[in-house]
């Protein structure tokens, strides 16, 4: 888990982008951006951060760009969140243990 990862998905544009392809698959530009209310230089820039941290990755499909979720990166912040979690419960079963 990367800083640039939760970077990546600190803005909400992006993170409705990253909500989108996880719903709907491979997507190009146009669909990721679409009722985001941001110009296609805007998407792009913010595309560009996503793919530089990983999370997503650019398939080629002709002159068409297509951006889908990296596995291997979600896997990876679900098992890192899963332990965060983890080690909340364990803190807070420790809190709740020392006021009974």
């Amino acid at each position: 888990m990367t800083a640039a990862v939760f970077n990546a998905l600190g803005d909400p544009s992006r993170l409705e982008m990253v909500s989108r392809l996880s719903r709907l698959g491979p997507l190009n530009t146009n669909a990721l951006s679409a009722d985001l209310g941001i110009s296609r230089q805007a998407a792009a820039r913010h595309l560009a951060v996503l793919d530089a941290s990983g999370v997503v990755r650019t398939l080629r499909q002709g002159r068409v760009a297509l951006r889908e979720l990296d596995p291997e990166v979600i896997a990876g912040m679900s098992v890192w969140m899963s332990q965060i979690a983890k080690a909340w419960d364990a803190h807070l079963s420790n809190l709740k243990s020392n006021y009974e």
